[in-house]
């Protein structure tokens, strides 16, 4: 078992309500920004972050929209049922891997958590109305509506990063 810190610019309190998390082995896949965090802390485990910055990581990139594949269905029968307490913690570890992939689209890590408004306006790539659509789910990710803005989100973002990537 490992203690990781979390670093000041990732301490938002939708993601973290501590300074530190422990890492159980076989136990760490539902971590918010886990990639980053391990970068952070020294783990070389981490390293093909860095092909992120360097215009590269399109696999990375890609495993952030199997992610939500993956957890989509599972979130959307919560909703059917009208659970939204069960819903809560996979949408807003949906929300981090949707903000990891807007930033490794863009060639980037992930910014500042705790101003993410600002981080997110120079990005080029980026779905329409992003900053009022992020922050409806921020103020309420276990409504039916952030869903459906989080699954349109990822729809859009995914087009315009496979785009991108075909003109260069």
């Amino acid at each position: 078992m490992a203690l990781l810190s979390i670093p000041d610019e990732y301490q938002h309190p939708l993601f973290f309500a501590q300074n530190s998390i422990e890492l159980a082995e076989g136990h760490s896949e539902k971590i918010p920004f886990l990639e980053e965090l391990l970068l952070a802390n020294g783990h070389t485990h981490s390293a093909s972050l860095k092909d992120v910055e360097a215009g590269g990581g399109p696999l990375l990139l890609k495993s952030r929209f199997e992610i939500w594949r993956k957890e989509f269905e599972i979130i959307k029968q919560y909703f059917q049922v009208r659970n939204r307490k069960k819903a809560r913690e996979p949408m807003i570890y949906q929300l981090s891997v949707f903000l990891q992939a807007l930033f490794w689209a863009n060639g980037r890590l992930t910014g500042n958590l705790c101003r993410w408004e600002k981080e997110i306006e120079p990005l080029p790539i980026q779905p329409v109305n992003l900053k009022e659509r992020l922050s409806f789910i921020f103020e309420q990710p276990d409504h039916y509506h952030s869903f459906i803005q989080l699954s349109e989100l990822f729809i859009e973002l995914e087009k315009k990063s496979t785009v991108r990537k075909k003109l260069k």
